[in-house]
């Protein structure tokens, strides 16, 4: 056999190797796909009979925890927010204290704040949207209230964080108060030596919740963060699994499979 001969005899047996490979990997992806169908549809159908009833699990993955840090540098900032310039905060009862004529504003080293005696001459709707963007909140889409409550909630890498909420106090058309938690500037992603909770093993927790309604229809599950704040001060954001239903909410904890209401 001459030299083409045998160069077209090595690309023919090249060429049905890697078919033959593919077909493997091709058969191989099909079977672990049959067999995760499978897993879940047995999985929905134990869910089902413990009265949790759920069309499809999600297949993203939770997020990593992340570590926070940098609340003194926040402090500073909400206060000049409010109250203009470059306010000095003064100590007392274990929290930094701005004032400037009726309004004075309150935040403990966790990041829980308030604002009281409000006299912004800003449109209260367009104060409220700035102050979302500068910090990290997300508000409803419509702002259109002259009395009452609206509530946004924090983001962090676009996922809410469910325990951490600002809400701006309306009366006659004008922002009264402003009170809530504030993430802090400075994130860093934290690996956890553990496996993270699923959503698979978050339904299971959601399924034993002494709280959750007798028959839940669950109409939502979604990845979240928890705000967490350890014994030696230090915050985290946890990932977690939110989870909806007609009637109720609840979030469940990935690293410890905690549930609680949302």
């Amino acid at each position: 056999m001459d030299r083409r001969g045998l160069k077209t005899v090595m690309i023919l047996i090249l060429l049905l190797t890697n078919a033959f490979l593919l077909a493997h990997l091709a058969l191989r992806y099909a079977r672990e796909e049959a067999a995760r169908r499978q897993g879940e549809k047995n999985l929905l159908a134990l869910l089902a009979s413990g009265g949790v009833t759920v069309s499809a699990l999600p297949r993203e993955a939770p997020p990593d925890p992340v570590s926070l840090s940098g609340y003194d540098k926040l402090s500073d900032s909400a206060a000049a927010f409010f109250l203009g310039g470059h306010p000095e905060g003064t100590e007392a009862d274990g929290e930094l204290r701005y004032a400037d004529g009726e309004t004075e504003v309150r935040i403990s080293p966790d990041g829980v704040f308030s604002v009281s005696g409000l006299e912004s001459r800003e449109d209260p709707q367009r104060l409220c949207r700035r102050f979302c963007r500068l910090f990290g909140f997300r508000l409803p889409e419509s702002l259109e209230a002259e009395d009452g409550v609206l509530m946004a909630f924090a983001v962090y890498e676009g996922l809410p964080v469910e325990n951490c909420r600002v809400s701006f106090l309306f009366a006659q058309g004008r922002l009264r108060e402003v009170s809530g938690t504030l993430l802090p500037g400075e994130a860093v992603p934290s690996a956890y030596p553990g496996e993270l909770r699923g959503a698979a093993a978050a339904l299971t927790a959601f399924q034993f919740w002494e709280d959750r309604p007798q028959e839940a229809a669950v109409t939502a599950v979604s990845r979240c963060f928890l705000l967490e704040t350890g014994e030696d001060g230090d915050q985290t954001l946890v990932p977690a699994w939110r989870i909806e239903t007609e009637t109720a909410a609840a979030c469940v904890n990935c690293l410890t499979g905690e549930v609680s209401a949302a």
